[in-house]
């Protein structure tokens, strides 16, 4: 799909949503990466992974998927260092979450799991991992004592050596009454060694080394001559420690480099997961439904503009986009502020997110074709940069896509021909779709054109739709009309809004007789239209 679509018609505001929903970084981060699908049957994939995650909502919306990023952890080890307790906990966390998704699998009937997890064969288990981190670490991530013979003898060690020196103290304080020299924490640890918070004042009074002082300076750090033998064996069963430690994380890393590829591909899993649930409440938020793709007509009933109806919710009015079986081009006409140009991008918007395996809002029941390609054309594409008016780029453009147009691209062309002479850029224009349609292209065109309403009136295969505006008060109605066109209303639209009284006679001054009778018809034809939609 042409990047250039897909910045146009705002593709990146949906999966901002999207990854908005997401738990964990990692799924809002590859959220922020889905593009449409580039072949039929992975759509078709996409979109029954996605039916039958609307089936299972209440289980997967109840998934814990609040998981920590490992992406960092896998590019560490892949450097040949040994991962630390902090990477480690991060796994074990991991893992846990990760086992109530294994429940839900375990628990699903075959086809389920084939659809929902993209021919999950079997669920992907570093299991002497997981035991070995279970075995290893606490609550608190740290190593426990009984991860290895050695650490728990060496901290048991610590642990009498600790308890001798807390003694010693205590037994000094008593013996020396010397009470009145320390502060209200008697004892504590400074560079990994027991020493008494002395008062600095006092210092001289005790044999003994001074190691730090408080930042006021009124206590110093003392360690007392009766603690150094004790707290030179603490130093070493400590630098014991860290190596037996160290030998249990490189006993850790042998088992998460041999199951590395399950891990990866586990993890792979719950961050799709952590997208698929959250394209699960996408639906919910817009009242989306999965659309069909693949059939040979546009039937989107009751669609609405995705962003818009997340900002504005249900001010926005749903439309109908519809071409029959025989029928390849829409072309819209109608007043200014009517809904066209919306309604243009609210198909291709819907075909992206179709395509993407995102749920889409309309009613249940729509379907589109599927285009490999989709083209834009917005109302004023010029480009200072490139020296280029309006005109000019959408000609340019025209030159540029033009060998890639076939069956299956959709061409969406919001006011094509304009910036040039009228009559010109009108034989123009239906010049394009003619050739657009022998190339067997779809096409959604929105135009002012008289020109071309009257060809969407007189070729079999064009449809030719308005949007509607209240006979009483001119104001759009934002709902299409099919079969018939509609005035652009310029003058109704510029008083709207405010346009001087002065210029707007004026105006209808310089419109012809032959343009009023003209209008007076086809409003007549949106006031019965009207009146149909109400009925």
């Amino acid at each position: 799909m042409e990047k250039n679509t897909l910045n146009l018609l705002e593709f990146h505001n949906i999966l901002n949503l999207v990854s908005d929903l997401c738990v964990s970084e990692s799924g809002k981060k590859k959220a922020l990466s889905i593009i449409p699908c580039p072949d039929l049957d992975g759509v078709k994939n996409n979109l029954q992974a996605l039916i039958k995650a609307i089936d299972y909502k209440d289980e997967i919306l109840g998934l814990s998927l609040d998981f920590p990023p490992l992406d960092g952890i896998f590019s560490h080890i892949n450097s040949g260092k040994i991962l630390d307790e902090d990477g480690f906990w991060a796994i074990s966390i991991f893992l846990k979450k990760a086992g109530k998704l294994k429940d839900f699998i375990n628990k699903l009937d075959q086809e389920s799991k084939f659809i929902l997890f993209n021919n999950l064969d079997s669920m992907p288990w570093p299991g002497k991992l997981s035991q070995a981190l279970n075995r290893c670490l606490d609550e608190n991530g740290h190593i426990k004592d009984h991860a290895s013979p050695n650490l728990a003898s060496i901290r048991g060690e610590i642990r009498k050596i600790q308890r001798q020196c807390t003694k010693k103290i205590y037994e000094f304080i008593a013996e020396k009454d010397i009470s009145d020299m320390l502060q209200d924490e008697y004892f504590t640890i400074s560079s990994d060694r027991y020493v008494i918070a002395l008062k600095s004042n006092f210092k001289g009074r005790i044999k003994g080394i001074v190691h730090d002082y408080s930042q006021s300076g009124e206590t110093c750090y003392f360690e007392p001559m009766f603690l150094i033998d004790l707290n030179n064996r603490l130093q070493e069963l400590r630098k014991t420690e860290r190596d037996e430690i160290n030998n249990v994380l490189k006993y850790l890393t042998s088992l998460l480099i041999e199951e590395e590829n399950k891990l990866l591909r586990l993890y792979d899993l719950m961050v799709d997961v952590d997208i698929l649930r959250a394209k699960v409440l996408f639906a919910e938020k817009i009242r989306g439904n999965p659309v069909h793709v693949g059939e040979n007509r546009v039937f989107l009933k009751g669609a609405r503009h995705p962003i818009l109806f997340v900002e504005k919710g249900d001010k926005i009015e749903p439309v109908d986009i519809i071409l029959e079986q025989n029928q390849r081009a829409l072309i819209l006409t109608g007043g200014n502020s009517g809904g066209k140009t919306v309604s243009l991008k609210t198909l291709g918007l819907c075909a992206l997110m179709a395509y993407s395996g995102l749920p889409v809002p309309c009613a249940e029941g729509s379907t589109i074709p599927f285009w490999k390609d989709i083209f834009v054309f917005l109302g004023d594409e010029q480009s200072l940069h490139e020296d280029l008016s309006t005109f000019t780029a959408q000609i340019k453009k025209i030159r540029d896509i033009w060998p890639k147009v076939g069956k299956s691209t959709l061409v969406l062309l919001d006011e094509f021909g304009a910036g040039t002479d009228p009559s010109q850029g009108a034989a123009l224009a239906q010049a394009v779709l003619d050739c657009l349609l022998d190339k067997g292209a779809w096409i959604f065109s929105v135009t002012h054109f008289p020109s071309l309403k009257v060809y969407a009136l007189n070729h079999e295969n064009v449809r030719a739709a308005t949007v509607l505006f209240d006979p009483k008060t001119k104001r759009p109605l934002y709902k299409i009309a099919y079969d018939q066109v509609g005035t652009s209303q310029a003058l109704d639209v510029a008083k709207e809004f405010g346009m001087p009284e002065e210029i707007l006679i004026r105006a209808r001054e310089y419109l012809l007789i032959d343009d009023e009778k003209t209008n007076a018809v086809i409003e007549k034809l949106n006031d019965i239209a009207v009146k149909r939609e109400q009925e």
